[in-house]
């Protein structure tokens, strides 16, 4: 798809993938559950290998830009799909996450 981009002389696309699961689409890669369940860990390492996991996975796959693992906490819960994504914590617990 690059190659036909730079023939026809348009801007370098740019694509991601959605791997808030894992690579998914990538034979034998390692697919995790959703996002509140690893809030429901209360541990921020589980949550770093999730993401290097997900990142090697994928990289496997030749996509270098991720969408995923989600680290935001639900606030709208009239967004059920999203919601259902995120941490679902308070945020004294979202903290260690970040870091």
């Amino acid at each position: 798809i690059q190659h036909i981009a730079k023939e026809e002389g348009v801007l370098p696309l740019i694509h991601g993938l959605d791997s808030v699961h894992g690579a998914n689409y990538v034979k034998d890669a390692t697919i995790f559950p959703q996002q509140h369940g690893l809030g429901a860990t209360f541990n921020p390492a589980h949550a770093r290998e999730m993401g290097r996991v997900t990142a090697q996975d994928t990289m496997a796959g030749g996509v270098q830009w991720i969408y995923g693992p989600i680290l935001d906490l639900g606030v709208n819960s009239r967004w059920y799909v999203r919601v259902c994504s995120m941490l679902k914590r308070g945020v004294f617990l979202f903290v260690p996450f970040l870091f």
